[in-house]
């Protein structure tokens, strides 16, 4: 558990940094075109942008499986 908000605020932005970065060039998408959407968001856009009738899973049980 991190004690302070300013820690956690640090780890989120580390986490939404690099989710980000991967997922624009995974897309060959451009940062910016990035930058409005949340942590969660950027996470569940694999999910959405591949596949249909839950080929990929979902975001729940990925996370399930990895804990």
């Amino acid at each position: 558990m991190i004690p302070n908000n300013t820690k956690r605020q640090k780890v989120y932005g580390k986490l939404r940094k690099i989710t980000s970065d991967r997922i624009a060039r995974a897309l060959d998408l451009a940062g910016e075109d990035l930058w409005n959407l949340s942590l969660s968001q950027l996470i569940n856009l694999p999910f959405l942008s591949h596949g249909d009738g839950g080929s990929t899973g979902n975001f729940s049980v990925f996370i399930r499986s990895r804990t």
